[in-house]
C-alpha cells in the first residue's frame, strides 16, 4: 500500500485542487445533514482516490490559523463580508 506524504510536504495547490473535487460530497453531506451556516466537511481520501467523510464540524474554528476564515480569503473576501452572506441566507429561510 502506498503511504501518502504528511500534510505539511503536500503542494498546496494540489491540496487545494483535492478540496475543490471533494465539493459534490461535501455539498451531499451538508444537504444529507440539514446543516446550516458554516461547517466544515472532514473526509479521508485512501491511495486509490475514494472519499470518505468522518465528520461535519458544526463549529469550525475561525482564528486566524483556521480553515475558513483562510477560505474566505481565498474568496476575495473579508470574514465580515462572509459572515454578511451567511446572515442574509439565515434571513430569507
Amino acid at each position: 500500500m502506498t503511504r501518502r506524504p504528511p500534510r505539511s510536504t503536500l503542494d498546496r495547490s494540489s491540496a487545494a485542487s483535492d478540496v475543490y473535487k471533494r465539493q459534490p460530497e461535501q455539498r451531499h453531506a451538508y444537504k444529507a445533514c440539514r446543516c446550516s451556516g458554516v461547517v466544515r466537511v472532514d473526509f479521508i481520501v485512501t491511495p486509490e482516490g475514494k472519499p470518505y467523510m468522518i465528520e461535519i464540524n458544526s463549529i469550525p474554528g475561525m482564528s486566524a490559523g483556521s480553515i475558513v476564515p483562510k477560505q474566505a480569503k481565498a474568496m476575495g473576501m473579508t470574514l465580515g463580508e462572509m459572515f454578511d452572506l451567511v446572515i442574509a441566507d439565515t434571513c430569507r429561510k
